[in-house]
């Protein structure tokens, strides 16, 4: 059975930053969830960077009204206290953005990278969930495999070699999803796939020798998740 996901990442809403850019970002992320509804996908995933703390009641609103489900990852912008008054997906007690569900074969696993750095009881917990024979899919603001761009040596999660680590023990594939950094990047390791997805926002340069940026696109990516594999690509938007 086919599952079709949108992956939406970095709006940076309503942030100060954006003000130097001629971009309409509000306009941007309704047109691209107008978009993703009128195509029939029904499932969102957001991963992280959601904007200002005032962008929060737009944003969820316009996903109450375009999407049927929404999954999200926290990123280095985003606050976990924030953010839980309008999505909580978490058991009683935890204080971090993370956790899984399984689909036709799939195990889901959302970390929560906020800090920088994913925590020792994120860790642990994480561990675990990998005890598993299914394929995985991560969904993480942050890359787990190096990058080679001036943003991703700029700004890298910290112990990431850690998760890559526990990924790499996987016996089956691993397909893992991201953001953070602003630019289209796709990479395998082994059994691992690493997907990084443009941001709503503007993007970084990816062959730049300084951190340059481009608002002229933005972009998300759609996953096709089948009982074989999966199929993604990027949707890229050219703004005038």
């Amino acid at each position: 059975m086919k599952n079709v996901i949108a992956y939406i990442t970095d709006p940076h809403l309503d942030e100060a930053g954006l003000a130097n850019f001629p971009v309409n970002v509000r306009e941007d992320m309704k047109n691209m969830l107008q978009e993703v509804h009128a195509a029939g996908i029904k499932n969102v995933v957001i991963g992280g960077d959601i904007g200002d703390k005032a962008s929060h009641t737009f944003t969820f609103d316009l996903l109450r009204q375009y999407a049927g489900s929404v999954k999200l990852t926290l990123g280095n912008h985003d606050k976990f206290k924030e953010v839980i008054t309008y999505y909580n997906p978490l058991p009683s007690g935890r204080e971090e953005m993370y956790y899984s569900e399984e689909h036709n074969g799939y195990k889901h696993i959302f970390l929560d990278s906020s800090a920088e750095e994913i925590s020792a009881a994120q860790l642990e917990w994480f561990k675990q969930e990998m005890q598993t024979n299914k394929k995985v899919i991560l969904f993480v603001h942050h890359p787990i495999l190096g990058v080679n761009a001036e943003v991703d040596r700029a700004f890298p999660l910290k112990g990431r070699d850690d998760i890559a680590a526990v990924l790499q023990q996987h016996p089956n594939n691993v397909y893992i999803f991201c953001g953070h950094l602003h630019l289209d990047d796709e990479q395998t390791q082994g059994h691992i796939q690493q997907y990084v997805t443009p941001a709503v926002s503007v993007q970084f340069v990816k062959d730049a020798a300084t951190l340059e940026m481009d608002h002229k696109f933005f972009g998300y990516r759609i996953i096709e998740i089948n009982d074989d594999g999966i199929d993604t690509e990027v949707m890229l938007k050219q703004r005038s």
